[in-house]
């Protein structure tokens, strides 16, 4: 350790010396006992941040992290919790982004329609040319057959 000075007011748990020794980073030395105790990081349990030891409050969304700073923010603060003010104040952002990706998709489905209503449009006028090509046909082979019928009846009719 390079700190040689305790740290007032903080006792050993293991050995109840007075005075531990901070070494600078995240950890406290007894020179009594030569107990280490290595500060552990406090995880947010609103947003899951890893925050320093000892902190009051989150590095990330600024929730009260310990007992002692729930109660100062929640008696110095009016209102909801601090996480919940911050969401709220997204909502205008989020129902724009919402309806503009509404508009993006209702776009995309007129224009699925449109492709639709064009292809239905297509195979009908297709359809039509099939029918007429069908009675077109269907009527010079009746014309056909019926000239092959009086021919026929004409060649008997004079023999």
């Amino acid at each position: 350790m390079s700190a040689t000075t305790g740290v007032p007011g903080l006792d050993c748990p293991a050995c109840t010396a007075a005075g531990l020794v901070f070494d600078g980073e995240a950890a406290f030395e007894c020179l009594y006992c030569g107990t280490v105790l290595a500060a552990q990081p406090t995880i947010c349990p609103s947003c899951g941040t890893e925050n320093h030891q000892g902190a009051d409050l989150c590095t990330n969304c600024h929730e009260p992290l310990s007992i002692v700073a729930s109660v100062l923010t929640r008696q110095g603060g009016t209102g909801p919790p601090l996480w919940l003010r911050r969401l709220r104040t997204q909502v205008g952002a989020l129902q724009v982004a919402e309806a503009q990706a509404s508009a993006r998709r209702f776009k995309a489905l007129v224009d699925v329609d449109r492709r639709r209503l064009r292809s239905e449009a297509e195979e009908q006028l297709r359809g039509r040319e099939r029918d007429r090509q069908l009675l077109f046909y269907g009527a010079a082979g009746i014309l056909g057959l019926t000239l092959v019928l009086l021919l026929i009846a004409a060649i008997a009719g004079a023999g």
